[in-house]
């Protein structure tokens, strides 16, 4: 979301009008895809119960076993398309002297991941729990 805001804010370059219509659009298509999304999803799962007059081939024993694989692989699909259609279609707006070199992609997100737990297990460690009231269970 936080991507998409920026993006339409640097695409608007200064034009105020632009900018507003960029987000109303981003707002609205966020909430289409709210509504559209489940309903897409609930169709494509469980494919070989709902719709026994598909013949779904030799997938139809992993559509059995996994029935919701087909709207997950539909999800990914898109995701992977449509950073496929930034990467080439949107220009870079950082100056060059900014921009950082390409090798640095893989290291930064090993590193970004490998740090997740130990970002977590301190944030779980820092709360406070004096509004914490435990629940007494008759034996």
């Amino acid at each position: 979301m936080i991507a998409a805001r920026v993006s339409v804010t640097e695409l608007a370059k200064g034009n105020h009008d632009l900018e507003a219509r960029g987000m109303g659009l981003v707002m609205s298509m966020v909430g289409f895809g709210m509504l559209i999304g489940p309903a897409i999803g609930g169709v494509l799962s469980e494919p070989v119960t709902q719709h026994p007059d598909i013949d779904f081939g030799r997938f139809e024993d992993l559509l059995l076993k996994f029935p919701f694989l087909l709207p997950n692989l539909i999800g990914g699909l898109l995701c992977t398309l449509s950073t496929l259609q930034i990467m080439f279609s949107v220009e870079e707006t950082l100056p060059e002297d900014k921009l950082r070199s390409p090798k640095y992609v893989l290291p930064d997100a090993v590193r970004l991941l490998a740090g997740l737990p130990s970002k977590a297990w301190s944030r779980f460690k820092s709360r406070k729990n004096g509004d914490y009231v435990g629940v007494e269970y008759e034996a």
